[in-house]
């Protein structure tokens, strides 16, 4: 920025010497300023004997008083002593009038050379500034493109927690996320940080894992990769537990992901509903056409206690149960529904539940779109009061309806809507 201001405030001096430099290189005199030469030499005679003889009566003429004779009134502008006075005067005047002219344009000239010096470094100055500046955007562009792309990593550098260390389970199997195209992306292992993890009532304590990940990407051009999982454990929700969208150059990487709040930072199961790979100039793109899991050797089984809810839909595929959590002191009028939709198969189901209504009319509360439920999952989501047309509404007053929608990649005869159930508690 300050090289910019630096350019900038040198190109207008650049353009002030220019203009100054036309103006003193043409130094011509005007008329006014060549009358105004004259008078000033002019100024500058003095005469010694101003008087003069009258042609026609000899009488004598003081030419300073008289502009004719004062004895006969004759002219004298060709009396021989005038004209040869007045012509001496003329040459007087014009020879040191020549002589300003001439020492003025010295100057000029002198001062022109100086300028136009001024004109010349101006313009080297700037011609290297603008390379510099040049360079700088070039470089700044190439670190910006580089910046770009994800890099290997170490598993303790660039996180806030630094104190990870690894998991007492390890993968089964290959951990293959995806082998297509000439890309390999692979789930090597999880990390478990140490140094933090905090109580919690229904898990012991939840704490953060990091899952690592091998990139392979064998193609000649760079490429982008979308990831995304928001299940594990048995439990899916409608916030991603992972997400990661990174471009990557030609090469093998080793990146890392955290999960925060893990349960017992135990994954026994963790399922990609997501991945997606594109050429950065979109020459091909590619996506999981099912989502693929990865499973562990940890023998951890999440509790996820919905007993006590009330079932409000049922049939060959799905149960869903609602719970209601009472707002506390600090939000008293605010209070939360739960919901919770159990697969009874080993296929997953694509959840779409936005269609909302309170008391009849469309609204807008917490919903869920295009949320991913694996097969034998439990999808928990809450319905809170707040997001619709007023500020603050107590749901358990009001009449709360959805309608969630079920499609089912592997068996699309499975698709299905609930239409509108009622949530609601007994």
């Amino acid at each position: 920025m300050i090289l910019i201001i630096a350019f900038i405030g040198l190109l207008i001096y650049l353009f002030v010497e220019i203009f100054h430099y036309q103006k003193v290189k043409a130094n011509a005199f005007s008329k006014k300023e060549m009358a105004k030469a004259a008078d000033v030499q002019a100024s500058k005679l003095s005469y010694i004997d101003p008087v003069i003889s009258c042609d026609y009566c000899g009488c004598k003429i003081d030419t300073r008083k008289h502009k004719v004779c004062p004895h006969c009134g004759a002219a004298f502008d060709k009396d021989e002593e005038w004209v040869v006075r007045h012509a001496a005067e003329e040459e007087f005047i014009e020879k040191g009038t020549q002589k300003m002219i001439e020492a003025r344009e010295k100057k000029a000239k002198e001062e022109s050379a100086k300028i136009l010096s001024r004109i010349r470094k101006t313009i080297a100055v700037l011609c290297g500034l603008l390379l510099v500046i040049i360079a700088l955007a070039g470089f700044g562009a190439y670190m910006s493109y580089q910046s770009k792309f994800r890099k290997s990593e170490e598993v303790n550098k660039g996180s806030y927690h630094n104190d990870y260390v690894p998991a007492d389970y390890q993968v089964v199997g290959d951990g293959v996320l995806y082998d297509d195209h000439d890309v390999k992306i692979t789930l090597t292992g999880f990390y478990l940080d140490n140094s933090y993890h905090y109580e919690d009532e229904d898990y012991g304590y939840k704490g953060y894992v990091k899952v690592e990940f091998h990139i392979e990407n064998n193609r000649k051009e760079p490429i982008n990769i979308t990831m995304s999982s928001n299940s594990y454990n048995g439990i899916a929700s409608d916030s991603f537990s992972l997400y990661a969208y990174d471009a990557y150059r030609q090469g093998e990487y080793t990146i890392y992901e955290e999960i925060s709040g893990v349960p017992q930072q135990q994954i026994n199961e963790i399922v990609f509903d997501r991945i997606d790979i594109r050429g950065m100039d979109y020459e091909f793109s590619d996506s999981l056409s099912l989502p693929v899991s990865v499973k562990t050797t940890s023998t951890y089984e999440q509790p996820l206690d919905y007993s006590d809810g009330t079932l409000i839909f049922t049939n060959d595929y799905i149960d869903i149960y609602a719970t209601h959590e009472d707002p506390d002191e600090y939000e008293e009028d605010r209070d939360t529904y739960y919901t919770y939709i159990v697969n009874k198969t080993d296929m997953g189901f694509q959840l779409n539940g936005r269609d909302l209504k309170v008391d009849g009319e469309y609204d807008v509360i917490y919903g869920f779109y295009d949320q991913y439920l694996p097969g034998n999952y439990v999808f928990v989501n809450d319905y809170r009061a707040g997001y619709g047309n007023e500020a603050y509404r107590p749901l358990t007053k009001h009449k709360v309806e959805t309608s969630i929608s079920f499609k089912c990649p592997e068996d699309p005869a499975r698709d299905f809507n609930t239409g509108y159930i009622e949530i609601k508690t007994e």
